[in-house]
């Protein structure tokens, strides 16, 4: 269990941490920093969050790159096969 230390206490003392023991408005009972007033738990969720947003991003940008590839284009493979001439 972490040692309860106010804010207000914290603060005066130069510490980046504080613990209240009350839950966070996200049902966390954790440390949370001094300069924010934030939950660490709740800062890890958002990072989760954020690093799959960015991560499902980059694939679907990778997959969408991979589906209009133009050396994978008819043209890119053979020119004159892809063209409808009319003589």
């Amino acid at each position: 269990m972490e040692k309860k230390i106010s804010f207000n206490d914290a603060k005066k003392e130069g510490l980046k941490f504080f613990f209240t023991g009350l839950p966070c408005d996200n049902g966390h009972i954790s440390k949370r920093r001094v300069n924010r007033k934030s939950c660490l738990a709740c800062e890890k969720e958002r990072i989760k969050r954020r690093e799959s947003r960015i991560e499902f991003h980059l694939w679907s940008k990778l997959s969408m790159a991979r589906y209009h590839d133009p050396r994978k284009s008819k043209r890119a493979i053979n020119p004159v096969k892809s063209f409808n001439f009319r003589i």
